[in-house]
C-alpha cells in the first residue's frame, strides 16, 4: 500500500505512466485476499490454543514473543544419543519386561533341579473331667525330596519357549534403540543445516530489501522501470518467507528432539 501511494503521487506529477501504477494498483488488490486468508487462518489458530487451554473463546488474547532468527543451541550426537535412549519410556519398559521374561526362563529351568522340602506339624488335643484337654500330644517333622526323572521334554519346551521371549524382547530393544538413535542423529543434523539456512536467510532479507530501496529511487528518477519495482518486491516477500520458514523448520526440529 504505501509503494502504491507513492507510485500514485509519482503519477499525479507525470512521472509515472498510467500503466504502471495501474500494474500496481492490480497487483495490490490481488494480494487483498491473501491478506485476508492469513487473517482468518490466524483467528482460527488462536481460537484452537483456547480451546486446548480450555479457556472461553471470548477472552482477548496474544501471543508474547518474538520470531526473529536465531540460532539454536545444539549438542553432541553421542551425548544426546545417550541421554535419549537413558530416559525413553518405551525402553524402560522394555527393560523391565525382559527382566521378567527371563525370571520365567530361571523358573522353568527350576524343574531340571531337584526338590528339598522341610516340614513340621505338631498337634494338641484330649479330653478330661478336670478341663485338662492337652493331655495327648504329637509332632511330626521332616524332610521330602523329589527329583525329575523325566516328563517328556516338557521342561525343555517350556524353556526354549521362554528363551524365545527373551529374544523377542532383545529384538524389539535393539530395533527401537535403533530407530532413536537415527531420529536424533537426523534431527541434529537438521538442525544444523537449518541454523546456516537462517543465517543465510536473514543475509538474503537484508539484500532483497536493499534491492527493493534501489528499485524505488531508479523509479523515481526515472532510470526504472515498473516491473523492476514489482520484481524487486516480489523478491523481497519471497526472501521474507524463507525466513520465517526456516525459523518454523528449526523450531519444529528443536521440539522434535
Amino acid at each position: 500500500e504505501a509503494t502504491v501511494n507513492n507510485v500514485e503521487k509519482l503519477y499525479n506529477q507525470g512521472m509515472v505512466s498510467e500503466f504502471d501504477y495501474l500494474q500496481l494498483k492490480v497487483q495490490l488488490e490481488n494480494f487483498k485476499p491473501k491478506v485476508i486468508e492469513a487473517e482468518n487462518a490466524h483467528r482460527m489458530t488462536v481460537d484452537a490454543l483456547k480451546l486446548a487451554l480450555s479457556m472461553d473463546k471470548a477472552e482477548e488474547i496474544d501471543v508474547a514473543g518474538t520470531y526473529e532468527g536465531k540460532t539454536f543451541d545444539i549438542p553432541e550426537i553421542e551425548s544426546a544419543v545417550s541421554n535419549g535412549l537413558l530416559n525413553n519410556l518405551d525402553i524402560m519398559s522394555l527393560e523391565y519386561k525382559k527382566k521378567v521374561d527371563e525370571a520365567f526362563v530361571d523358573i522353568d529351568k527350576s524343574e531340571f533341579y531337584p526338590t528339598l522340602a522341610a516340614f513340621a506339624n505338631a498337634s494338641f488335643s484330649g479330653a478330661s473331667d478336670s478341663l485338662d484337654f492337652q493331655n495327648h500330644r504329637s509332632s511330626m517333622i521332616g524332610l521330602s525330596f523329589t527329583i525329575n526323572l523325566f516328563n517328556g521334554f516338557k521342561t525343555d519346551r517350556k524353556v526354549e519357549q521362554k528363551l524365545i521371549e527373551v529374544e523377542k524382547t532383545n529384538e524389539q530393544l535393539s530395533t527401537i534403540k535403533d530407530g532413536i538413535a537415527i531420529s536424533i542423529k537426523s534431527k541434529i543434523l537438521d538442525l544444523r543445516r537449518l541454523n546456516e539456512n537462517i543465517k543465510s536467510t536473514e543475509d538474503n532479507v537484508k539484500l532483497s530489501e536493499r534491492a527493493y530501496q534501489l528499485a524505488e529511487i531508479r523509479l523515481k528518477e526515472g532510470t526504472g522501470t515498473q516491473i523492476d519495482l514489482l520484481n524487486a518486491e516480489s523478491a523481497k516477500r519471497e526472501a521474507i518467507l524463507n525466513k520465517y520458514k526456516a525459523i518454523t523448520d528449526a523450531l519444529s526440529a528443536k521440539f522434535d528432539l
